[in-house]
């Protein structure tokens, strides 16, 4: 990875939400599926779900952002749909 989910986040959670993700972050989990390491973090309003890694030399982001009645209602299937993001 390109660095810890900490520098990671600060970095390029901005360019996801559009403003400073400092304070915003509630929750960090670091996972490994294929010997990748994958960043995923949960960032409150605006509601994003995102999961990072590395590979050859690029920084793959997926993000999946909901409004508050997508998010209440759909919360599980956003969190299943963010963790089941793979770079092969």
């Amino acid at each position: 990875m390109v660095g810890t989910p900490d520098k990671v986040i600060s970095a390029f959670g901005p360019e996801v939400t559009g403003e400073n993700v400092e304070g915003k972050v509630l929750t960090t989990e670091v996972a490994e599926h294929s010997g990748r390491k994958y960043y995923q973090y949960e960032l409150e309003t605006p509601h994003v779900l995102m999961s990072t890694t590395a590979a050859g030399n690029r920084l793959y982001i997926f993000a999946v952002t909901a409004n508050g009645l997508q998010w209440r209602k759909h919360y599980q299937d956003l969190k299943r749909i963010s963790t089941s993001f793979r770079v092969v």
